[in-house]
């Protein structure tokens, strides 16, 4: 029977982890399903679909490698955790090999069993996201543009909104950051998807050509007159003459009557206009450097592409994507990224946004040898320090610049320990235990601090001294 609640495999002939398992995963929304032989296992794979693997590596019952080499090969989205004893822990090395990311050695500490379900849940999520981007159509969705952050998630929405009213549509963001993804999105998803598309860039081009272009000659169309009943990317419109940007304000004012709403977008006519910028057109207006009436034409509706280093939640689905296209351009066998490989892209900024990203990954993918791409296969990128703007004093304490480091990365992380330790290349465990020891000194200093205040402030009588040292506390936590 189907269920949504997430499944968890236990494979172990031991009772006692079995146990302590089966309690975890039951407190942290899990479905335990057990089995304590190979055999039985593969025969729960055939009417379960389990998100986490839990396999004893001192089993009896035939061999746990095989069984979660084979679960791979099966295509299952789910996470693998091996659990292995001191004395057997030459097994270790024949999971890591197949691509196991984690071993816990028993007797098992309940902590670490939670830490490895919370990674299972981000990695379940991620892989559904993933599913969910492939398995949509071109029509009615946006299959081009990846990403759940809260950044593109707005951008999108807006965009669906107002797709399919034809309206002109100005996006603004940095070079490389999807704007004309943006505007092919917008076109699919009109009345006008059926009609042309094209792109046309102002940038580097002389006024002469930029009007052939754009209006055409008398012996040629241009690229308004190609578009009818479609749309027309311009990007960088404010590098445009301004007396070319009159021309075009006054040519979609004349081809929509004179009204601001556009044309209908059940009878596409004329031809609407997407334009792009990376800088912002009302300073150009107040310089001077842009027409008042093609700003009328196109304020409407004004949309915000954000840069790939404001949605950087975005980068695994990102490079995931470019992977699999290069890997099949280039017929190539690539699972994805090391974690190494991941957290150094996760550091980097990206001045050059998704664009950079993809060239990339493109030549990562070209030059790889390998199944995975690692950090040997990337080029060097600044460090997460430099290219983040944190400043870490040179000649610091190395145990002062590890703390920067750790505090910095979660704030930026949004206080998950998980997503902080794969940025750092650390163990959540690590990250934990260092935050511990900042709150134990952090506790120690005031505790310092108010026998220090206590031993110089000025002797009260005894009845009151209670109060007073009560009050300053209060006063301190706040």
């Amino acid at each position: 029977m189907a269920t949504s609640t997430a499944q968890a495999l236990i494979l172990t002939e031991d009772k006692d982890l079995e146990r302590c398992l089966r309690s975890v995963l039951e407190s942290d929304g899990f479905e335990p399903i057990t089995a304590d032989r190979v055999g039985i296992a593969m025969e729960r794979l055939n009417s379960a679909t389990p998100e986490l693997i839990l396999a004893d590596l001192d089993i009896a019952g035939g061999d746990p490698i095989e069984f979660i080499a084979r679960f791979g090969k099966s295509g299952e989205s789910g996470r693998v955790v091996v659990f292995v004893s001191e004395q057997s822990m030459e097994k270790v090395a024949g999971a890591i090999a197949i691509g196991v990311p984690q071993y816990l050695k028993k007797p098992v500490d309940v902590d670490e069993v939670r830490l490895a379900l919370e990674q299972a849940r981000q990695h379940r999520r991620l892989v559904e996201e993933l599913r969910s981007l492939r398995e949509q159509t071109p029509v009615g969705a946006f299959p081009t543009v990846y990403g759940s952050s809260p950044e593109i998630q707005s951008v999108l929405k807006i965009a669906g909104q107002v797709a399919p009213t034809g309206a002109n549509v100005t996006l603004i963001g940095e070079s490389g950051s999807g704007k004309r993804l943006i505007g092919r999105l917008l076109h699919r998803n009109s009345a006008r998807s059926k009609r042309r598309f094209m792109h046309f860039s102002c940038e580097g081009l002389g006024r002469d050509l930029l009007e052939a272009e754009l209006f055409g000659t008398r012996d040629a169309s241009g690229r308004l007159g190609m578009c009818e009943g479609g749309t027309l990317f311009i990007d960088e419109i404010t590098q445009l003459p301004l007396d070319l940007q009159d021309k075009l304000a006054t040519l979609l004012n004349a081809r929509s009557g004179g009204s601001h709403r556009g044309p209908s977008p059940t009878e596409p006519t004329g031809v609407r206009i997407v334009a792009a910028s990376s800088t912002s057109i009302e300073e150009a207006l107040d310089q001077g450097r842009f027409s008042r009436a093609l700003y009328d034409r196109l304020k409407g509706v004004v949309v915000a592409v954000p840069a790939l280093r404001d949605r950087e939640s975005d980068i695994p689905v990102l490079a995931d994507h470019f992977i699999r296209a290069a890997a099949r351009r280039h017929e190539k066998t690539l699972r994805g990224l090391t974690p190494e490989a991941l957290s150094m892209l996760m550091k980097y900024s990206w001045p050059g946004n998704v664009r950079e990203l993809e060239a990339i990954i493109e030549n990562a993918v070209q030059a790889a040898t390998g199944t995975v791409l690692d950090i040997d296969d990337l080029p060097a990128l600044p460090e997460y320090a430099e290219a983040r703007g944190y400043s870490l004093i040179p000649g610091a304490p190395i145990q002062d610049i590890e703390r920067e480091a750790i505090l910095q990365t979660l704030d930026m992380a949004g206080g998950s320990t998980t997503r902080a330790a794969r940025i750092l290349n650390m163990s959540v465990r690590k990250i934990q235990y260092k935050l511990k020891e900042y709150r134990l000194e952090a506790l120690s200093a005031v505790r310092s601090e108010t026998v220090r205040s206590v031993a110089t402030a000025t002797p009260v009588p005894r009845k009151n001294t209670e109060f007073v040292a009560g009050s300053d506390h209060r006063q301190r936590r706040r």
